[in-house]
């Protein structure tokens, strides 16, 4: 710890490894183990050449534990098991350069109503917070058609609205100078009771409120599949398919919730 000074992390790292010669440095701070990998060459190394060693990944104590914020089962904190292979062979099917395709019409139509909107904004005061809103909404417009078929209405739609608030929720949650679970995980332990465990009724009113707003669109697209009235989407085509027949309906129900809310976190604020 006393090695680690302020700045920049990238530029402690940087320095720690120029003093140490190496490119690759293991750190443990508070019970937190920190790999770093200094060069391309030793990330190429390790993570491309030795990918069956080393994909997997650390889930923080917040979003791994059950009773607290439960996130766990995102495609993004699975570790490198069946699951996680799982996700990403249906994935698969619709990611590749070749199949995507398939959603061109939908990417082209959101562009031009992002162009539309972009024209009106220069006579507002603040052009530039009005710039990054509508990009924003524009990507999550694209990624509800494209994971569920659904075609947001504007910047109070419901599920838009909810998935914002768990991803502000979970960033929140995960920082570890926000909830020292984070850095101490046996304080996950603390009875509900004891003076300053109030963090743990926070992180359970997040948890409740990610279960809810993360089935309400899978609903939908359910509903719209067995109606025969789906647009084409990622999530839709995979209902119809039925490509999960090993699987029990709440399984099922689980996994694809957990991709489409991946799927959204990760490509709306890429």
């Amino acid at each position: 710890m006393l090695s680690m000074t302020s700045g920049p992390e990238y530029l402690v790292f940087q320095k720690l490894g120029k003093k140490l010669n190496s490119d690759i440095l293991f750190i443990e701070l508070l019970g937190n183990r920190i790999v770093v990998l200094n060069s391309a060459k030793a990330a190429s190394e390790l993570l491309e050449q030795r990918s069956a060693l080393y994909s997997d990944r650390i889930c923080p104590a917040v979003f791994k534990d059950p009773e607290l914020f439960d996130w766990s089962g995102s495609t993004g904190m699975l570790g490198y098991n069946d699951v996680w292979r799982y996700h990403r062979r249906l994935m698969s099917k619709f990611l590749g350069t070749r199949e995507i395709t398939q959603f061109h019409r939908i990417q082209e139509r959101q562009t031009h109503s992002l162009l539309r909107a972009l024209m009106g904004i220069t006579l507002n005061a603040e052009p530039f917070e009005d710039v990054k809103q509508h990009f924003l909404l524009s990507m999550a417009s694209t990624m509800f058609e494209l994971i569920y078929g659904y075609r947001l209405q504007n910047r109070d739609d419901p599920f838009f609205q909810g998935f914002q608030e768990i991803l502000k929720h979970g960033m929140n949650a995960v920082m570890l100078t926000n909830f020292y679970v984070n850095i101490f995980p046996a304080l996950a332990c603390v009875p509900d009771w004891v003076p300053g465990a109030g963090w743990k009724r926070t992180i359970r009113e997040w948890r409740d409120q990610k279960a809810q707003a993360s089935v309400a669109p899978l609903e939908w697209t359910k509903a719209q599949v067995r109606a025969g009235t789906a647009r084409p989407s990622l999530l839709g085509m995979l209902l119809e398919e039925e490509v999960t027949p090993d699987l029990s309906n709440e399984e099922m129900n689980r996994r694809l919730k957990e991709m489409g809310l991946a799927l959204y976190a990760g490509e709306s604020h890429s």
